[in-house]
């Protein structure tokens, strides 16, 4: 079984450092703050959630702060 991550970050957090991991048009909003979609996982971060799927269970949405 292969776990799917994507990585995710506030967008009001995105600086010089995470501008070029942003996938644009892909974005989620929980609890009313806006998270960017990013292409790897970013370096200095620490994990602020983790979020697993319901209707496909082997997703994982991974929050950073």
């Amino acid at each position: 079984m292969v776990m799917n991550e994507s990585y995710y970050i506030p967008s009001f957090k995105v600086n010089g450092k995470t501008s070029h991991l942003v996938m644009n048009g892909y974005h989620i909003v929980v609890e009313g703050i806006t998270y960017q979609q990013l292409s790897s996982k970013p370096r200095g971060r620490s994990i602020l959630r983790t979020l697993k799927g319901i209707e496909n269970p082997n997703e994982r949405l991974v929050i950073y702060s």
